[in-house]
């Protein structure tokens, strides 16, 4: 199914139709970070919007643990 990415506005390929067979399922998604897609986009994003909101969110995460630390 195409789609357009809600962030970047690009089309996508998207088989939430056959979700098994679909490119997220084998992105690491972990559940604070599918929390925070789903409070924030009522759709699918495209592989690109994933990888940089993933990489952004990681290292957040990574801020956080370090500043709990000190």
């Amino acid at each position: 199914m195409e789609k357009v990415c809600p962030s970047c506005k690009l089309s996508f390929v998207c088989k939430n139709d056959q979700i098994t067979e679909c490119w997220c399922m084998f992105e690491p998604i972990n559940s604070m970070f599918r929390r925070f897609l789903a409070e924030n986009f009522s759709d699918c994003l495209c592989v690109c919007c994933i990888a940089r909101f993933r990489k952004n969110f990681m290292n957040y995460e990574h801020q956080i643990d370090e500043n709990e630390t000190i």
